[in-house]
């Protein structure tokens, strides 16, 4: 018996048990948990488990479940997929991005630029000036990650280095100190 207020769902489109074991099977396999979840309430729910039973056991409310079964009702396994709705349209599209990938292959004192190297304020700043696009500067680190751009990370240089001193502690100091971190201990670690 339905709660008060709910609205009475019913399956009316035939289930084979064979096959809706099988497509579990192959939603477990290929790790496609949204789908394994739609196609284990409609098991329970044709197994004749209350709704209740079935939204609690699956944390799921029962507007969702109702849905379930009525995506079922209308359209079988293939209703059940899960349509992934993608949000805000990219930007930029793949040949802007490829684009700006072949530009930054270029040093920036070809766009006119004064810095030696593209840090992440200079990509954006490129990016406005050639497409007028702007982006938030988190979100614009993500999208550098996903087109597999490493922007130079820029640091700050002492009028007072020596570059003899620099070349050394390249050559030298930072390979000793990796070989140590390697076996677990520094030199005048009590750790040891």
């Amino acid at each position: 018996m339905a709660k008060r207020g709910r609205k009475p769902v019913v399956i009316t489109r035939q289930i084979k048990l064979e096959e809706l074991k099988a497509e579990m099977r192959r939603a477990q396999r290929e790790k496609m948990l949204r789908y394994m979840e739609r196609l284990r309430a409609l098991q329970w729910f044709a197994q004749g488990r209350p709704r209740a039973e079935v939204e609690e056991l699956l944390q799921r409310s029962d507007v969702t479940i109702r849905k379930w079964i009525t995506l079922w009702n209308q359209g079988g396994f293939q209703a059940l997929h899960p349509q992934f709705e993608h949000g805000r349209p990219p930007k930029l599209s793949a040949p802007h991005i490829e684009e700006l990938k072949a530009d930054l292959r270029r040093p920036p004192e070809a766009f006119g630029y004064p810095r030696g190297a593209w840090d992440v304020k200079l990509i954006r700043h490129h990016l406005h000036e050639k497409w007028g696009i702007r982006y938030n500067l988190t979100a614009f680190y993500r999208a550098l990650r996903s087109w597999g751009i490493i922007p130079k990370v820029p640091y700050a240089l002492s009028a007072n280095q020596s570059p003899a001193e620099v070349e050394f502690y390249w050559t030298t100091t930072v390979p000793d100190l990796l070989r140590e971190k390697k076996r677990g201990r520094r030199k005048g670690s009590k750790l040891g």
